[in-house]
Parts: C-alpha cells; structure tokens; sequence
C-alpha cells in the first residue's frame, strides 16, 4: 500500500499531471459565456447600416457580427459608431450580390471584455500550477491555445460606392424647345487602406447638356463636373479625426464646402474642439478657388443620454477673405436637446459681424435662424413649431456670384413662424397639418397653410399609400388653392414601385374667374433588378392650354 502511496505522488508532481488539471480546468463552460446581441437593420446609408442597439446592449466599436435574412448569412459587419441605442455599422463583406437592407437581423459577437470584467476575472482567475502541484517550480503549458477574438478577421481595403448614368429629355411639341441633359456619378468609400486608420470618401458627378433650349447654361455643349465630397480622413482611438481634402463639416454645416483641412480633438467624453482651414469652391458649379481663403475654430459640448436629458451643442467663429481683403467675419453656433422622449429642441443660427466686406448693410446683422421642437405628446400625435430667419449675406464674394447685385436683393429677409401636427388615426391614417405667417419685405405676414391626408393599405396591394395634399394660394393678384394627389404602389414583393401623381388649382385672380385646372401630372417608376442594380424611368409635364413639354428622364444605378 505504502508503494502505491508513493507512486500516486510522483505522478501528481509530475509535469503530465499538471498540464492534465490545466486543462482540464481551461476546458470547463466558460468559454460558452460569448455573448451575442440580436438585433434587426433599421436604415441604410452611404455609410453603411445603422441596427437597434447600442451601449445600452454592451456593443463597442470593433465588435463582429453577421447579418441574416431568413435564416442565411448575407453579409459581415463591423461596429464603427455607437450610439446610446443605436450603432453604425460597416459592411466587409457579402454573399453574392445580395446587400443588407431593412428588417435584416444581425447578431453581433461581444468577444472584447470590459475594465469590471477584467478585474472580476482576476478575483476569480484559474488556480495557479503551484496550487495545483504543491510545487515551487514555474510551469507554462506548451500546448495552451494563444488568446484570439472570436470574430472575424480584421477586415482591409473596404470598398463600397455607387455609380449611375441618369438621361434627362424635354420634348416640347409646340415651340420646338427640346433639350438633353446626361449626368454621370458616383459616391463610395475605401476604407482601413492597407489595414491602415486611413479611409477615402468621395461624392460627385458630371453633367453635359444639349439641344435647342437652355443654350445660355453652364454645361450647355460642355462637360460641367462637381465635386462634393473627396477627402482622406484618419481616426484615433480616442475618437478624434483629421480629414484633408473637400469637406463639408458634419459640426457646422453652414461652413459649407472647404477645399482644405479639418482637425477635431477630443478632450475628453463631453468636450472637442476643432478647426478647419482652406479655401471656398466657387459657388453654383463648386469649382476650385482661391480667391476666398477662409479659417473656422469651435468647440463642441455634449452631456447626458439620448433617452433622457441630452444637450449638444457647436459654437464656431468663422473668418474669410476675398481677393485678399477681408470679407466676413460670424459666429456660428448649432445645438440640439432631448427633455426625455417627448420633446427634441434644435436651433441653428449664423450672427455676421461687419468686417469691411458688407456694402449695401453695416453693422451686427442676425444672418440666419432656425428653431424647432416637436413634442411626442401621445402615441398617435405628435405636435412641432418653430421660427425661420433668413437674409442674403452682404460679402464680396456673394456679390461677385450674382448677375445683378442690387440693393434689392440685400433686405432685411424674411421671418416665418409656423405650427403643425401629425395625427395618426385608424385604418392606417395619416393626418399632416401644418400653418404658418410669413413676415418679408413684399407680403408682410402672408398666412400659408398645407394638410396632407394619407392612407396606406395593409390588404390588397399591401404597402399602397395614398395621400391628397391641399395648400392655400395668397398672393397680390391672385388668390385660391392648391394641390397634389400621389400614390405609391409596390409591386413583386417591393422589388418593383410605380408613383404617380396629379396637380391641381382652385384660382381667383384679378385676370381670370374662379376656375379648377389640372396643372401637372407625373408617373415614375423604380425597379430594383438586383440587390446592386435598379434602374428607374419616369415621364412629367404640365396640363397649362399654352404648354405642351414632357420630361422624360431614365437611369441605371449600381451598388457595390
């Protein structure tokens, strides 16, 4: 007994035993504890998908996932935004020719562990080979199985885009006025180049028009190129980006296109600032400039949960030149609030300051204003107002734009105040109001009012809408009202829709006596071949006795 006693204890010290308990320990369940988040596609963008879930439901940017559609993988995806309860996320890769889109469901693998996590993994981390062993001596397993993610690899060279070819023709009857217009474009990005923070995007197209009308345009018999978006842009892990080339600022949208560089730095969770430096394209065919230098430096606060209390907010001080004299100088601030899920606020606004460059007004001068709330008061109704402000900029470069820049067209502007409300009733409708004054230099407090009635079927023609449109027409010499009754019909399971649609006047006018016309008619149609390719045709014209042209315009796109 004593000898077996002894051989026992030999082989509990021995290395075998060890390497045995070890992995015997590695192997219990825990590595069934990956979690997995279902969640569905709720819209499509340039930029990807975005999905119902977010850090509320544990995703991190970096995390891996599939998306299926009745039970089959279509595509690979990749969180790269990630919002309270939403998430951004960016497609590597696809199953043929078919492309995510609404109502897909994606189940992404939480493989990265938190601080709290690691800590707990500590306190209740494997014992060690010497409590195994009762030894002095250090053992490290041979075989053991390097630690990985159980993702998918790091995805490269992310290529995703559009191009389509639109053909544009009026045919005019009566006056011989036809012309053509051909317009070629494409959009996309190229990202993680070379497994590298660097990504491309790009947006732009080229037109060219012909025919006997229109001859005094700019791309009248010439090749008219714009430009929207071409830029190089870095991210760093601590959120912060550097983008070089045209860029249009998600921050300041009233910037406008910069030909330049934008650099944004986080300084913590709730603060940035930023700056961008370049030159403005010019204005109507966005071509190159540099006549109108300009410098831009904000900073952005934000505080609180979407779901809750939530403020955002950009301030900004913009400064340009033109022909190297200065030109304008304003302060440019962009904010957005949540009290909860009943009310979301947002304004925007842009103060010029006179800085030489104004001729026909001097002074401070409150340039733009927007201000809008909606409140979700019940499940069915939904209540919104708000204030608008807008007057043409006195610069030399906005001067230098206009054909005849008169002191006519630098007035005080217009205020506009209006209300609405949408009330969704049942048997799936739909009731869009909404009233308004207009306070401008022509018609001082001109009242305008619109309500769209909708419905939309869930029986024959499942998915059918339909919606009349009713407007009032007040004017100086003229008075009545207006309309439009549309429809959408999808047919072939959605892969097929056909919109027409029907305008019509009610009009008393000083010339003419009350009298109910047909005014314009349109007929489109969208076909979606493939999860990449669609092609779309479509045919309008006016129903007036003295014109007689039709549009007819058609066009092929394709996905990538």
């Amino acid at each position: 007994m004593s000898r077996i006693l002894s051989v026992l204890s030999k082989i509990r010290q021995a290395p075998v035993f060890t390497m045995a308990l070890v992995i015997l320990h590695c192997c219990r369940p825990v590595m069934a504890a990956q979690k997995t988040v279902e969640c569905r596609v709720t819209s499509q963008t340039a930029d990807g998908i975005y999905v119902n879930s977010g850090k509320a439901d544990g995703l991190e940017p970096g995390f891996h996932g599939i998306v299926q559609r009745i039970g089959r993988e279509i595509a690979r995806v990749e969180v790269e935004e990630v919002a309270t309860n939403s998430a951004l996320l960016r497609v590597f890769s696809t199953r043929g020719n078919e492309y995510p889109r609404v109502g897909d469901r994606v189940s992404v693998f939480v493989d990265r562990r938190s601080d709290g996590q690691v800590a707990a993994d500590k306190k209740q981390r494997s014992p060690t080979v010497k409590e195994l062993s009762e030894t002095e001596e250090p053992f490290v397993p041979l075989l053991a199985p390097a630690e990985r993610s159980r993702g998918f690899p790091e995805p490269s060279n992310l290529f995703h885009g559009r191009v389509w070819v639109n053909e544009l023709f009026q045919t005019d009857l009566k006056n011989s006025e036809d012309f053509s217009t051909t317009r070629v474009g494409s959009s996309g990005t190229l990202e993680r180049i070379n497994r590298t923070p660097w990504s491309l995007d790009w947006s732009g197209d080229v037109s060219y028009r012909d025919g006997n009308a229109l001859r005094n345009t700019r791309d009248y018999q010439e090749l008219r190129p714009r430009l929207f978006r071409l830029n190089f842009s870095r991210r760093f892990d601590n959120g912060s980006y550097l983008r070089l080339g045209r860029v249009l600022p998600r921050e300041l949208p009233s910037v406008g296109y910069v030909d330049g560089v934008q650099g944004d730095k986080a300084i913590n969770d709730s603060f940035r600032i930023g700056a961008i430096t370049g030159f403005k394209p010019t204005r109507g065919d966005l071509g190159i400039n540099g006549k109108e230098p300009l410098a831009v430096a904000y900073g952005t606060v934000e505080a609180g949960e979407w779901e809750s209390l939530y403020y955002s907010g950009t301030a900004g001080i913009l400064g340009s030149l033109y022909e190297g004299k200065a030109d304008r100088l304003a302060v440019l601030l962009d904010q957005r609030a949540n009290l909860g899920r009943w009310l979301s606020l947002f304004s925007s606004s842009e103060v010029d300051l006179d800085a030489g460059g104004a001729e026909f007004r001097s002074g401070v001068r409150l340039t733009r204003f927007d201000v809008y709330a909606s409140s979700r008061v019940t499940s069915f109704l939904t209540v919104r107002g708000g204030t608008d402000h807008f007057e043409q900029l006195d610069t030399q470069a906005e001067r230098g734009f206009l054909e005849s820049p008169g002191a006519e067209r630098f007035d005080r502007g217009y205020w506009r105040y209006w209300v609405g409300s949408s009330l969704y009733l049942p048997w799936n409708v739909h009731l869009d109001k909404q009233v308004g004054f207009i306070d401008g230099p022509m018609n001082p407090f001109t009242a305008r009012w619109q309500v769209t009635l909708s419905r939309t079927s869930t029986q024959w023609l499942a998915g059918t809408r339909v919606s009349v449109t009713v407007y009032n027409i007040e004017g100086a010499d003229a008075e009545g009202y207006g309309g439009q009754v549309y429809a959408f019909v999808p047919l072939c399971k959605g892969n097929v829709s056909i919109q027409p649609s029907l305008g019509f006047r009610l009009l008393d006018s000083t010339v003419t006596a009350e009298d109910f016309d047909l005014t314009n008619f349109s007929v489109r149609a969208l076909w979606h071949v493939t999860s990449s390719w669609s092609v779309h045709a479509g045919v309008s014209g006016s129903l007036g006795p003295s014109i007689g042209a039709l549009l007819w315009d058609m066009g092929v796109s394709f996905r990538w």
